[in-house]
């Protein structure tokens, strides 16, 4: 699903909503591609979702157990928001990203994948 959803994201136009919203950006959806490529040699899970952000960007969502975890990407930098249903939600602000390994203070924040 998520190389598919890559793919995808790689043919929408400029206003794809119906308004104004930006198509993503190919450095952006090359980064992203990047960055889950990177979280296979982790012991993280791939999002569950991928998306346009009407911007330019990419949104990636994981949701488990209580909680949900969003990265948005711009080029050069990512933006996550962590939403515990029971407590405020935690930020991680114009984190650099260069297409490497995934930032410690990144995963920190990500599900583990389940081991059988």
């Amino acid at each position: 699903m998520t190389l598919k959803s890559l793919q995808y994201l790689r043919t929408i136009e400029n206003g794809w909503n119906g308004f104004n919203a930006e198509k993503p950006l190919g450095l952006v959806i090359d980064t992203v591609e990047r960055f889950i490529l990177a979280l296979t040699f982790t012991q993280k899970k791939c999002p569950s979702h991928i998306s346009p952000d009407g911007e330019g960007g990419v949104v990636l969502k994981w949701i488990f157990d209580l909680e949900k975890v969003l990265i948005v990407f711009q080029p050069g930098l990512l933006h996550l928001a962590r939403d515990l249903r029971d407590q405020e939600p935690e930020f991680e602000n114009d984190v650099v990203y260069d297409g490497g390994l995934v930032p410690q203070r990144i995963l920190a924040y990500l599900p583990d994948q389940e081991v059988n």
